[in-house]
């Protein structure tokens, strides 16, 4: 990566903040304020049903993102994987647990463990794009190696906490029948869909 100069790497590390939390936390925290707020003035029917869901979906992405992160931030310092960085001072396989040092939090990636929530968030909501969404997800963790930040097992690893942890939060509200739904047969739980006619 170092030694090359392709195009797609320069474009790949200009876009490589897509995945910082704040860009998804921030929006679905604004959303469930506003919606729990709607819910305290509105009466009509309809709209408290609308409101509902978007404070359920908001709450859903927010548990989603802050639960990965937090797996994430608690196994940076435990594992103390030396960044790409320090390669040539360490090589690719250095570890120096509870250093507590940015230098030293490589493993697992928490831009890509951003992404893998976002990722796994929007094919429950889109499953008919999932295909489509997983590689533009992968591609999007990747950039972490391409900005130089990562190695690609922390990305890896960063983008499966990512998709684990909001595929657990949605299979739990499912069991709840919270949003989403258990059907039989399928892994992926189904979005409780919402009348307007209510």
């Amino acid at each position: 990566m170092r030694a090359s100069d392709a195009t797609i790497l320069s474009w790949m590390v200009l876009i490589t903040d897509i995945g910082r939390n704040f860009w998804y936390l921030t929006p679905a925290g604004v959303l469930l304020v506003l919606a729990l707020a709607g819910l305290r003035t509105r009466s009509e029917p309809r709209e408290r049903t609308i409101l509902r869901a978007i404070a359920g979906h908001a709450g859903f992405v927010i548990a989603a993102v802050f639960g990965a992160t937090i797996i994430t931030n608690i196994l940076k310092p435990v594992i103390g994987r030396a960044r790409p960085e320090l390669a040539d001072q360490f090589g690719a396989y250095h570890f120096q647990p509870f250093t507590f040092d940015d230098l030293f939090y490589s493993f697992p990636s928490g831009h890509s463990t951003t992404i893998g929530a976002v990722t796994m968030v929007l094919i429950l909501w889109f499953p008919r794009f999932r295909w489509l969404l997983l590689l533009v997800g992968a591609f999007l963790a990747a950039t972490r190696v391409a900005a130089l930040a990562h190695w690609p097992s922390d990305v890896i690893a960063g983008f499966s906490i990512g998709v684990g942890t909001t595929f657990l939060v949605a299979r739990t509200m499912a069991s709840r029948e919270l949003f989403f739904r258990l059907s039989p047969g399928k892994i992926l739980p189904d979005v409780i869909g919402f009348s307007l006619q209510k």
